[in-house]
C-alpha cells in the first residue's frame, strides 16, 4: 500500500489531504482511483490508514478508515554515527541505514575521511534528508530518520564530537577493526536498551589517536567480523544484527 508522510498538523481529524507532490504522484504515477487504499504517516510512528474519497485541481482528499501504530520501528532508538565517505556511497549509507530501521543519522568527518567536511554544505544535507525520506517510505518506516550534521552546524564536525555524543547513549558501540575480542553480539545486551548508538569510520578506518578517544569516552569497541566490510555496508550490517537480537530471535 503506497505510504505518504505528513506533519501532525495535517493528520488530524476524519479527512486528510494531499496536495502538491504527493498528489501528483498519487493522480498521475500511481493512477489510482477513488476508493483506492494509501497509507499515512504523521512521522512520530503512527500509521493512518485512508481511502480516497476525491479528487480536485492539485489536491486529492482521503477518508481517515483506521489510526494504529507503526509496526515497522525498532524497539530501541538506534543512532548511526556514519563517517564522511566519498561518491555516492554516502547516498547508500543512509538509504541502507534507513532501510534497516536506524532512528536518527549523524555525520562526521573523521581523521581518515577522504571527503572533507569543507566540501559540504546545506544542500548536500537536503539531498541526504531526502533520501531518508525516500527510503522510510519505500520500506515502510512510521518514521523518518533525522539526518544532520555532528554538531548541528553547517559543516559535520569531527570525531571527538562525534564520540562525546554517542557516549550519551545508554548502550555505545565503536565498531572498530582493530578490535578482536568482543564480537557486537556479545556487546548487546539481553533486553533492548532506552538508546543505542554506534561509530561507523570511512574508508581508511579509524586511527589510533581516535580508537584511544574511544575507550576514553567509555565506548565498547566491538568487532563486525572476520570480513571486511566497506564502510557503506557496515551500519546496515549493525543493524541487521540489532534487529536479529531484538525483533528477530
Amino acid at each position: 500500500m503506497p505510504r505518504f508522510f505528513l506533519p501532525p498538523s495535517d493528520c488530524r481529524g476524519d479527512f486528510i489531504a494531499l496536495s502538491g507532490g504527493d498528489a501528483y504522484h498519487v493522480s498521475r504515477s500511481l493512477r489510482m482511483a477513488v476508493g483506492d487504499g494509501l497509507t499515512v504517516c504523521d512521522g512520530s510512528g503512527s500509521d493512518i490508514v485512508c481511502v480516497i474519497d476525491s479528487f480536485s485541481e492539485g489536491k486529492v482528499l482521503l477518508r481517515v478508515t483506521e489510526r494504529r501504530r507503526s509496526v515497522s520501528e525498532m524497539p530501541v532508538a538506534v543512532t548511526v554515527y556514519q563517517a564522511l565517505v566519498k561518491g555516492d556511497r554516502l547516498d547508500t549509507a543512509v538509504r541502507k541505514s534507513v532501510e534497516c530501521g536506524a532512528s536518527e543519522i549523524v555525520l562526521f568527518e573523521g581523521e581518515r575521511s577522504i571527503l572533507r567536511a569543507d566540501a559540504l554544505n546545506s544542500g548536500k544535507l537536503e539531498r541526504y534528508r531526502r533520501i531518508a525520506a525516500e527510503a522510510a517510505g519505500q520500506s515502510g518506516r512510521g518514521i523518518v530518520p533525522a539526518v544532520s550534521f555532528c554538531g548541528g552546524g553547517e559543516k559535520p564536525a569531527g570525531f571527538r564530537e562525534a564520540a562525546d555524543s554517542a557516549a550519551k547513549s545508554e548502550i555505545s558501540l565503536f565498531c572498530y577493526e582493530g578490535e578482536t575480542d568482543t564480537p557486537i553480539g556479545r556487546a548487546l545486551p539481553g533486553s533492548p536498551p532506552a538508546s543505542l548508538s554506534f561509530i561507523i569510520g570511512p574508508e581508511g578506518g579509524f586511527s589510533l589517536s581516535e580508537a584511544g578517544y574511544a575507550a576514553e569516552r567509555g565506548l565498547t569497541a566491538v568487532s563486525l567480523g572476520k570480513r571486511i566490510l566497506r564502510t557503506e555496508s557496515a551500519a546496515p550490517f549493525v543493524l541487521a544484527c540489532i534487529s536479529f537480537k531484538y525483533e528477530l530471535s
